[in-house]
């Protein structure tokens, strides 16, 4: 092996060992907020406004095979003008090898009526969401996402873990794209989890 082939493996397992720290402490820092948002969240402060609830990691799936994406939701109530079940604010990174763009989205959550699925149990249910999200960054990777404005769509498929029904595990879908409002629009289609704690 040349001292050139050395230089390049050393530089790809530094790089390598970079990025799966970069990942773990935005990890850590996501599920510390997380954590420490359960006791705050039976203070008055918290009663009716939004509340850190969820922590959500999925992985890109299709055309962008490499980013991962890790967010905490808040979860507040919906105008009832809506019919949703919730407004989520979620506040995440999209992390990939050559930087971490980070996004915020906000948006409406639908429950599907339990009348609908008579064959499902009542501690199942499936959530549609929409949110407008907004990326720090246009490109992931070198590949033009089509600006920094996009509407994310989801489907989670959902249980409770407890007889309380407080602790919740989804698995999510969700596709991310500007909608057409730029002629660069590849999408970024995400497959994960959602694990989320509820108090009430």
């Amino acid at each position: 092996m040349t001292s050139e082939h050395t230089r390049a493996a050393v530089t790809s397992g530094t790089r390598r060992a970079t990025d799966a720290n970069r990942h773990f402490w935005l990890q850590a820092l996501i599920w510390t907020i997380a954590i420490a948002s359960i006791s705050l969240r039976a203070t008055p402060a918290y009663a009716d406004g939004f509340f850190p609830t969820e922590y959500r990691a999925m992985e890109s799936i299709g055309k962008h095979d490499d980013v991962s994406h890790y967010a905490l939701v808040f979860h507040g109530r919906p105008p009832r003008r809506l019919f949703a079940e919730r407004m989520e604010l979620s506040i995440g990174t999209l992390s990939a090898a050559d930087a971490d763009r980070w996004f915020v989205s906000y948006g409406a959550v639908w429950r599907l009526p339990r009348r609908w699925m008579p064959f499902v149990r009542d501690a199942v249910h499936l959530d549609f969401g929409f949110s407008p999200t907004w990326i720090a960054g246009s490109t992931v990777n070198g590949r033009d996402l089509g600006g920094n404005l996009h509407f994310t769509s989801s489907l989670s498929v959902g249980g409770y873990l407890n007889a309380r029904r407080t602790l919740e595990l989804s698995a999510r879908i969700q596709h991310t794209s500007n909608g057409g409002l730029n002629n660069v629009n590849p999408g970024l289609d995400m497959l994960g989890l959602s694990l989320a704690y509820r108090t009430r």
